[in-house]
């Protein structure tokens, strides 16, 4: 998969969509230098574009374990799109995965209050874009139950059972986190939260 990575990288027709994967496919891999490297490409590409925030938040969170950094770069590209002439639209358009980023790194810091907002937040704009994630609602999920908002929970488990044949379920992740097996930190930490 990451051979052919980076071998579509070499082409620059493909630059702006193929080099983000690829960055945020060698901090998967521990390869934060070349995450780092890329980085830097991705911010020449689109100096207003998230992919380059959110690769150097996820080095700070994977390599440096520096939670507060990560978020201080999530907030920075948010007032970038918060200041853009079509915010409105931007904004829940690519806003989403930085606010899921900043969750993620309050989560590592255990403040469950925070990250429950930022998760909120990217929860509303997916579901005001319309491409909302089994991710995002899951971590949504935990964070309500976290943080004692058995009322969303209790209504997201009445909208899957609602949906019928057509409801996906919640993940493992939920049974674990709900059964004391796995902690928020041990589910995030996975990567399985990082891209969507």
């Amino acid at each position: 998969y990451i051979e052919f990575l980076e071998k579509a990288a070499e082409f620059d027709s493909l630059d702006t969509l193929v080099t983000p994967l690829l960055a945020t496919t060698y901090v998967g891999i521990g390869e934060y230098d070349n995450a780092e490297k890329l980085a830097d490409k991705i911010r020449d590409l689109n100096t207003e574009g998230v992919d380059y925030y959110l690769v150097k938040t996820m080095v700070s969170r994977y390599r440096d374990a520096d939670y507060n950094k990560a978020i201080s770069i999530c907030d920075d590209s948010l007032e970038i799109l918060k200041n853009l002439d079509n915010s409105s639209v931007v904004l829940p358009a690519y806003g989403y995965i930085l606010e899921l980023q900043k969750g993620i790194n309050y989560v590592m810091l255990e403040d469950y209050e925070k990250a429950y907002e930022s998760v909120t937040q990217c929860y509303a704009y997916q579901s005001e874009t319309g491409s909302l994630g089994i991710q995002v609602r899951d971590l949504y999920a935990m964070l309500a139950l976290k943080t004692g908002d058995k009322t969303t929970f209790e209504a997201l488990e009445t909208e899957i059972k609602e949906s019928g044949e057509y409801g996906v379920p919640f993940t493992e992740d939920v049974a674990q986190f709900r059964a004391g097996k796995k902690t928020l930190k041990e589910i995030v930490m996975d990567g399985g939260y990082d891209l969507l």
